[in-house]
């Protein structure tokens, strides 16, 4: 009853909400007064919060207790390395109303404030006063900047989003989708490791070795085995199989259509693998095709070891790339086999995922969109035009199609791909 959320109450101007913790009410001024002695009274939260006068409050950086403040270093260097880290986000975003871009007016308030700042610094007029409300300004307008970012309209036709993660909840999935697994677009499948071949799940409930806790809701699994993919993104690989001695979950998107589709995966885990570096892959699978090798994939990232990032490996981590697909195409995107034991051991969360081929109803991807990120797959060019942007190399001892299929013994005089040339065989 004591404890108090402070949020900004409307991105356009400075004033705050304060809101009670242990009934989410929102202190109110009584009566609209402004009489010395007004009595504050908590009122229920709601849209009013964004547009009541009477419950939004300004904070006004008076003094810091400098006592309580330790500082590593001089503030003068401490606001010059901050400026420096600024500058390069600033540099590094490019404004406009494509994916990913964000405003300019955004990020002009940022750079503003950097000359205002740098100013100060020229100016030798910093004190620790003014460096906490720098910082905090700095934060603030790098927020704005962030919020404007373009996002992607996922009731758009030809976008598709299975699992996201909705502000300060939990993983939340389309539940009547993913109760279907008929490759309309998705489809849940076991990988069996040894021999690359793709297993459909076939059972769908709560029960086997995916349990039936609540946060894990309903599954699509085989039976008597920990592999399985959850409606709430639970997933868990399989070392020691009844079915299938070493296997992976692998949920396959499936083309609708013809076209450039933005692939992303967010996953974490919540024990972390202490031995082994974890990967989440994508594996491309042709018209009809349902089997390729363990090493041929397309993209990885890795995830879940404290070496991937400095909070022991449970920071969520983000696969995304562009694929051209023509309808019927398939690719993959699954987790390694490599954590056998309980399912807290070895399971991993899928935080967000979705496969979209518009920004907007009236905008899809281009192709000098996809070409110019540092992800993308073309089939119709792997190891040709696009192999300086795949995560592995191609063997030169290994030939290739120009659709992507490995060809063992060429009987057709054509153009194919070996290692990371194309090559005319007569």
């Amino acid at each position: 009853s004591q404890l108090w959320q402070i949020s900004l109450a409307n991105e356009d101007n400075d004033y705050y909400n304060i809101i009670n913790k242990a009934y989410t009410r929102t202190a109110n001024v009584y009566g609209g007064l402004a009489d010395n002695g007004t009595a504050l009274i908590a009122w229920k939260s709601d849209e009013s919060n964004t547009t009541s006068a009477n419950r939004q409050w300004f904070v006004n950086p008076d003094e810091i207790n400098s006592d309580s403040i330790v500082l590593t270093d001089d503030i003068y260097k401490i606001m010059a390395d901050t400026l420096g880290i600024y500058r390069s986000r600033v540099a590094s975003e490019t404004a406009g109303s494509e994916l990913g871009q964000v405003s300019q007016t955004a990020l002009n308030a940022v750079s503003q404030l950097i000359a205002e700042i740098q100013a100060i610094l020229d100016g030798e007029q910093l004190n620790l006063n003014l460096f906490h409300t720098y910082i905090y300004y700095l934060q603030r307008a790098w927020k704005a900047v962030e919020n404007s970012r373009v996002t992607v309209d996922y009731n758009a036709p030809g976008n598709y989003r299975l699992f996201w993660t909705p502000e300060g909840a939990t993983v939340t999935s389309s539940a009547e989708i993913f109760s279907q697994n008929n490759d309309a677009p998705w489809g849940y499948y076991a990988y069996n490791v040894n021999d690359g071949t793709y297993d459909r799940f076939t059972q769908y409930d709560n029960q086997g070795r995916c349990g039936s806790a609540a946060e894990r809701g309903k599954a699509w699994y085989r039976a008597l085995e920990y592999c399985f993919v959850s409606s709430t993104g639970h997933i868990h690989p399989c070392t020691t199989g009844v079915n299938v001695a070493v296997s992976s979950p692998a949920i396959v998107f499936t083309a609708p259509e013809d076209g450039i589709y933005f692939a992303t995966i967010t996953v974490r885990r919540n024990v972390a693998n202490m031995s082994n570096t974890l990967y989440l892959r994508s594996r491309y699978l042709g018209q009809g095709k349902m089997q390729t090798k363990k090493e041929d994939y397309i993209f990885a990232k890795a995830y879940g070891t404290p070496s991937v990032d400095g909070n022991n490996g449970l920071v969520p981590q983000t696969l995304d790339f562009f694929i051209r697909l023509s309808q019927g195409d398939r690719f993959t995107l699954e987790t390694e086999a490599y954590t056998a034991g309980s399912d807290n051991n070895g399971r991993t969360i899928i935080t967000d995922l979705s496969v979209t081929s518009y920004h907007t109803t009236d905008q899809p991807y281009t192709e000098s969109e996809a070409q110019a990120y540092k992800r993308f797959y073309d089939p119709q060019t792997d190891g040709v035009e696009a192999i300086a942007n795949h995560s592995h190399e191609r063997p030169d001892n290994i030939i290739y199609d120009l659709t992507g299929r490995r060809i063992a013994n060429p009987t057709k005089p054509g153009i194919y791909i070996m290692g990371n040339k194309k090559v005319v065989i007569k």
